[in-house]
């Protein structure tokens, strides 16, 4: 891998190997912004919901508490089975297929995090409501991993004196909202605590960038990794 290349690359599967084993909370949270990206294709279903934000629960878990949420993901997923196969028992409906392709993308998110299973499945199911050609689906979940691990050729030494009170707020208050239009304010905010990194700024200002919950930039303003 090199930077040309993950900057070129258009299939997540090119980008993985070079951000698998930086962090297994980032994996799990890119897991889920997977997911979230299939929920338009399930009425945004309050089922499917809950069990995205247990599976984000446990990512962002401290090490101590991630066995007894990991078992509130398990139960939510039966739940959501349970209530599928009464609503809907027939196992070959699009609807079915597409909840079962939801599960699996959060399967991934597990220490092992299958990316052939997590990439693919979320494409499958958006190509099978919306006839999006699957080029279009893997060029989103690109933009999600470049949102969430950085470009790893491109490390960014993060002074504590940015993490002043008003870029934390701005940041956990983006995080747990898991609304991000408030990034340019952010870079704001940065820049006023002494912050000059391009990368930084242009990722914070960027009208075009994509931003869910695993941001680099977020995460190194609020100290996770």
């Amino acid at each position: 891998m090199t930077e040309k290349v993950w900057r070129a690359a258009r299939n997540p599967l090119v980008l993985w190997p070079a951000v698998v084993a930086r962090s297994v909370r980032k994996r799990r949270l890119a897991c889920s912004a997977c997911a979230r990206r299939v929920l338009p294709l399930l009425d945004a279903d309050p089922r499917a919901v809950a069990l995205i934000e247990a599976c984000e629960r446990h990512a962002d878990a401290a090490r101590a508490e991630r066995a007894w949420l990991w078992r509130d993901v398990v139960a939510t997923r039966r739940a959501l089975h349970q209530a599928l196969a009464e609503d809907d028992p027939a196992p070959g409906d699009a609807p079915r297929r597409r909840f079962h392709a939801l599960v699996s993308v959060l399967r991934s998110s597990d220490a092992r995090c299958d990316a052939i299973t997590m990439f693919g499945r979320a494409q499958q199911a958006y190509r099978a409501r919306q006839a999006v050609p699957g080029v279009a689906e893997s060029a989103a979940q690109v933009a999600l991993l470049r949102d969430i691990f950085g470009n790893p050729f491109r490390a960014v030494v993060f002074d504590p004196a940015w993490r002043t009170d008003t870029a934390v707020s701005l940041a956990r208050g983006m995080y747990e909202a898991r609304d991000f239009a408030a990034m340019p304010i952010l870079a704001d905010a940065l820049q006023d605590a002494g912050c000059e990194d391009d990368h930084v700024l242009t990722h914070c200002r960027d009208p075009d960038g994509v931003h869910v919950r695993g941001c680099w930039v977020v995460d190194l303003a609020l100290g996770l990794s």
